[in-house]
């Protein structure tokens, strides 16, 4: 498996450290920016968040990843490779989230795009699925655009109480062995 961080043509995605906490815990208070997301986190739940997302890089060796321009270290969101189970624990789920100042620019795009690459190459995973609020037509284009299809529509309540009403489950299944 390679190590990370990951590089792409514009940003680098990293395992975040305490650096990066004061901004995801901004970027979760933006009840705008999270609508879809599940709403805004507490400062009590973003601490337990963080608390998950390092639990998962522990036991998997990847998990949700700081994108940061490489040019600068400015960070423009979030991209993770996480395991909620959507359709069976051997599948990850990806997730993403840019700020608002960086939206329309393709990062959620490019980002996702090395996660995805990173999935199916590094850890030979043979699907990758994602969920996303049906409604969130930007976060449905990115799935597209990287050869998501739609599996279900349904509502989820995820472990740490977020609740997904109106979500999509999307899928890619790897289209060559490894």
């Amino acid at each position: 498996m390679p190590p990370f961080p990951i590089r792409t043509n514009r940003l680098t995605l990293a395992m975040p450290d305490e650096t990066d906490y004061a901004f995801m815990r901004g970027v979760y208070a933006d009840p705008e920016l999270v609508r879809f997301n599940g709403g805004t986190l507490s400062e009590e739940k973003a601490a337990g968040s963080i608390a998950k997302h390092k639990a998962h890089w522990d036991a998997h060796g990847y998990g949700l990843t700081v994108a940061s321009l490489t040019e600068t270290g400015e960070r423009v969101g979030f991209v993770s490779l996480t395991h909620l189970g959507l359709c069976g624990p051997e599948h990850p789920d990806l997730g993403f989230l840019v700020a608002p100042a960086h939206h329309g620019k393709g990062f959620a795009t490019e980002a996702s795009s090395a996660l995805v690459s990173f999935g199916f190459e590094a850890l030979g995973v043979a699907k990758i699925t994602a969920l996303v609020a049906s409604k969130n037509a930007p976060a449905v284009r990115v799935l597209e655009k990287l050869g998501f299809e739609l599996v279900e529509r349904r509502d989820f309540i995820l472990p740490d109480g977020r609740n997904f009403s109106g979500s999509s489950v999307w899928a890619l299944a790897r289209t060559e062995p490894l």
